[in-house]
């Protein structure tokens, strides 16, 4: 037992030298593009205003939209735009952690590997991490709203778990649902899909938070009227001449399936990570089961909704401008 947990600090300093340059990087980070644009506005218009006139006139991400106004250049701290990144960093860590320990029941340095190993493999497979991490504006749109469904969904797991719920519970479970659909199209998408995916699950299985799952599922679906309805997403939609064709954004997705799907599936950190998690799978059944979480799915399914997730990512961005502008 000494052993082991001697090998599990060991593997922790190990995983938190690897990581390590991920935030040295964040030092060399300098502002570009619509962080300039941002900040002007900002500096020059009502803030209010400014959020009126987005949401009318450019896009529904009602929360992006604030956090991308406030960015470091808005007052001047160039500071804290290199410091950006590292919080972004950790607190992706702390929302993979937050799950992790809400699904499995183990030792607090176990959690902490499990979560920095998930983190390195996603920063190590993404496919622009300039624009990912260490691009304020971009970081704002997807990253920070991908850690905000993280904890949402941790939060989500405990509500089911939990044998009693309350209202501030609830009505804190639905504010974070309003933030994180707030954020970006994409987002929204996974979102309302995994909370559909749920939803059958529990009522197939009668489970008693069936209701949690559907009453989370109509304010997702609300909320991201919100923002698909937003006047702003239609003035966007008519910038770009090659927009709305279905044929070839079909084409287009499929074909970035199969780019990223390749990509990923190669990926050797990827392969041997995938080895150790199947070594361990019986282990994790086990402890899922004894925490009384019974997610056992359809392989085929299961690889599926893995293929839709993409198509999800990639298809909205060809319908509505024609491009994969950003990945």
């Amino acid at each position: 037992m000494i052993k082991k947990e001697k090998s599990q600090y060991l593997l922790f300093i190990f995983l938190l030298v690897a990581i390590t340059p991920y935030f040295y990087l964040s030092f060399f980070s300098q502002p570009i593009a619509e962080d300039f644009g941002f900040a002007s506005y900002y500096i020059n218009n009502d803030f209010f205003d400014l959020l009126k006139k987005s949401y009318t006139g450019m896009n529904g991400r009602y929360i992006a939209n604030i956090i991308m106004y406030l960015n470091p250049l808005s007052f001047g701290c160039f500071i804290l735009y290199k410091v950006i990144p590292i919080f972004q960093i950790t607190l992706l860590i702390a929302a993979i952690s937050y799950l992790i320990s809400t699904l499995y029941k183990t030792t607090s340095i176990k959690i902490l590997n499990l979560a920095l190993i998930i983190t390195l493999l996603y920063l190590n497979n993404m496919p622009i991490i300039s624009e990912g991490v260490y691009w304020y504006t971009g970081s704002s749109i997807y990253q920070l709203g991908i850690t905000c469904a993280i904890f949402y969904f941790g939060m989500l797991v405990r509500a089911i778990k939990a044998s009693k719920t309350s209202v501030i519970k609830n009505s804190t479970l639905t504010l974070f649902l309003f933030i994180l659909i707030g954020f970006n199209e994409v987002l929204t998408c996974i979102t309302l899909l995994t909370l559909f995916c749920i939803a059958l699950l529990l009522h197939k299985q009668q489970h008693l938070k069936r209701k949690l799952i559907l009453i989370q599922l109509i304010f997702g679906v609300l909320f991201g009227l919100i923002m698909f309805l937003a006047p702003g997403n239609f003035n966007r939609d008519s910038m770009y001449v090659n927009n709305h064709q279905l044929i070839n954004s079909l084409t287009m997705s499929l074909l970035q399936i199969g780019r990223f799907t390749l990509l990923w599936v190669l990926s050797v950190p990827f392969i041997i990570t995938s080895f150790l998690f199947v070594s361990k799978l019986e282990q994790i059944n086990l402890n899922l089961k004894e925490n009384h979480l019974n997610i056992r799915l359809n392989r085929w399914f299961t690889l599926s909704l893995l293929i839709l997730i993409i198509f999800i990512c990639v298809f909205p961005p060809y319908w509505a401008t024609g491009i994969l502008g950003q990945h």
